[in-house]
């Protein structure tokens, strides 16, 4: 799910007992070819995980900032717990990425960290 304007769908979701990818840039982005790996390469529609791309970062409150990011600018994805929507980790896009393409393992790994939280 994108996010620009109306973040219902990411709220949604926190109210929720998923684990979630949220990253944080333009689709053109490395967060966005991210979001588009997850949209398409056979992740469909899963119960337990849900991804958000949020394109307009004003959508993000400070407080959530710094929950899921450590208020750090520089990073933008966060993978946040099942049970606590803590952030279980963050980072730059660019290390989910294995060249131009996303790396499925990793983001399995970091959904499974999620998991446990």
């Amino acid at each position: 799910m994108i996010i620009g304007d109306d973040r219902a769908e990411l709220d949604a979701a926190l109210g929720k007992r998923v684990s979630i990818c949220v990253l944080v840039g333009a689709e053109t982005a490395d967060a966005g070819k991210v979001h588009a790996f997850l949209d398409k390469k056979g992740w469909g529609d899963e119960p337990w995980n849900r991804w958000f791309l949020v394109t307009n970062a004003d959508k993000i409150t400070s407080d959530e900032r710094t929950a899921w990011f450590g208020g750090n600018a520089v990073k933008d994805y966060a993978f946040l717990g099942r049970k606590t929507k803590a952030s279980a980790s963050s980072g730059p896009a660019g290390d989910l990425l294995d060249g131009e393409d996303c790396d499925y393992m990793e983001c399995i790994k970091k959904f499974a960290e999620a998991d446990k939280k």
